[in-house]
This record gives structure tokens, sequence and C-alpha cells, in this order.
């Protein structure tokens, strides 16, 4: 699955693509970030 260039929005790593994080501050607002 190609990766969006857009950041998501995650609950868990799980929820990126692959080598992405989920990161996030507040549970409500975590997003996908390319590290």
């Amino acid at each position: 699955m190609p990766c969006p260039k857009i950041l998501k929005q995650c609950k868990s790593d799980e929820d990126c693509c692959r080598g992405w994080k989920c990161f996030g501050f507040s549970i409500k607002d975590k997003m996908c970030i390319s590290r």
C-alpha cells in the first residue's frame, strides 16, 4: 500500500504506513508521521 502524502489520524503505528509512526500529544489527535 503506497503511503499517503497527507498525514492521517491514527490510534497506533499499525494504522500508519510501514516505517511511519503514530505520534501525538493527545489520544484524539494522533497523526501518522514519517521518521
